[in-house]
């Protein structure tokens, strides 16, 4: 099973990319249309500068160990919301703890 796709998210930027420029080496006259230009430099350069730095960011030991912490953080605050609030919907148990 795949834990990590991260290399498959880059090898589709980069089928989605090379696609691009095949499309407009095939039809030259897409560089004339603005609006398909607009598009590819939009998909081209969120995809492949948006890539780099979101790998470069979260990549590596630190980021797994910061997700740990942040899912036992999380896991805290469930716990933490709960809890009996000791309203008459939810009271807290008012019996004496064992001696």
């Amino acid at each position: 099973m795949i834990t990590d796709f991260r290399p498959l998210i880059g090898i589709a930027l980069f089928i989605q990319s090379s696609g691009l420029f095949a499309a407009i080496m095939v039809n030259p006259k897409l560089a004339d249309n603005q609006g398909f230009m607009v598009l590819a430099t939009a998909v081209i350069v969120t995809g492949w500068v948006g890539g780099a730095v979101a790998y470069a960011f979260t990549s590596g030991i630190e980021s797994a160990s910061r997700s740990a912490s942040l899912g036992k953080a999380l896991d805290l605050v469930k716990a933490a919301n709960d809890a009996p609030t000791g309203t008459p919907d939810d009271p807290v148990s008012v019996k004496d703890a064992p001696k």
